[in-house]
């Protein structure tokens, strides 16, 4: 079972984005703190690149800006290509399934009646969870 689960910042606000075929997509990269420090008693910083699809893509692009938290699950992907230099190289990227808005936009400078949410039976408002989508629709 390829599944990812990841909890960090956005680097960069989201730049929504369409395909040839009119598909909207979204790329975004997540900043995630190591758990360990180093020798020097720092914590390493990862960055992963993602990808998401369809009306997944556009409510991120949509809710989440530079610094937004984010619980993004998916796949791992790699794709190996060759440098200018003709060196081989391979990066990696996770496929979106589900993503989880952590902070609401009031927490990262914005208005918070733009948040979706929704109500549960005791009234208490709750984040969005966005499921995953039909990947036999994916155009890849």
């Amino acid at each position: 079972m390829n599944l990812t689960m990841i909890t960090g910042n956005l680097t960069r606000d989201v730049e929504l984005m369409e395909t040839s075929s009119e598909v909207a997509y979204c790329n975004f990269t997540v900043a995630v703190n190591g758990e360990s420090p180093n020798a020097n008693g720092e914590r390493q910083t990862y960055f992963f690149s993602c990808t998401a699809w369809k009306q997944r893509a556009e409510n991120i692009a949509k809710y989440c800006k530079k610094g937004s938290k984010v619980l993004v699950r998916g796949e791992m992907q790699s794709r190996t290509y060759e440098d200018k230099e003709g060196v081989k190289k391979t990066s990696w990227n996770l496929n979106v399934s589900n993503i989880e808005f952590l902070g609401s936009r009031q927490d990262n400078g914005a208005e918070q009646e733009e948040q979706p949410s929704t109500s549960t039976a005791k009234g208490k408002q709750e984040r969005p969870y966005l499921s995953a989508i039909d990947t036999d629709q994916l155009p890849f």
